[in-house]
C-alpha cells in the first residue's frame, strides 16, 4: 500500500515539472509548439533507451512465452481435429 501512495502522490509531480519546463521553455523560444515539440521529442529518446536497455529482454521472453503457448495451442488443436476425425467414422 506505500507503494501506491507513493506512485500516487510522484506521478502528479512529474507530470506538474514537465509541465513547468514546457512552459518554461515556450517563454524562452517564444513558441509553444516548438517547446512541446523539444519536450516530446527528449521523451521519445528516454524512452526509446530504456526500451533498448531494460524492456528489450522482456519482450524478448513474452514473446518466446507466447510462442510456447501458440505451439501448445497448436498441438491440442490437432489432437481435437483426430478426435474429432475418429468419432465422425464411428458415427458414420
Amino acid at each position: 500500500m506505500p507503494v501506491v501512495l507513493f506512485v500516487l502522490s510522484i506521478l502528479p509531480a512529474i507530470v506538474l515539472l514537465i509541465t513547468a519546463f514546457t512552459i518554461w521553455l515556450a517563454t524562452l523560444f517564444d513558441s509553444a509548439i516548438l517547446a512541446c515539440i523539444v519536450v516530446g521529442c527528449a521523451f521519445l529518446l528516454i524512452a526509446t533507451a530504456l526500451y533498448f536497455v531494460s524492456l528489450r529482454s522482456a519482450v524478448k521472453r513474452v514473446q518466446d512465452r507466447l510462442e510456447t503457448i501458440y505451439e501448445t495451442s497448436r498441438v491440442v488443436q490437432s489432437g481435437l481435429d483426430w478426435i474429432n476425425e475418429k468419432i465422425d467414422k464411428y458415427w458414420s
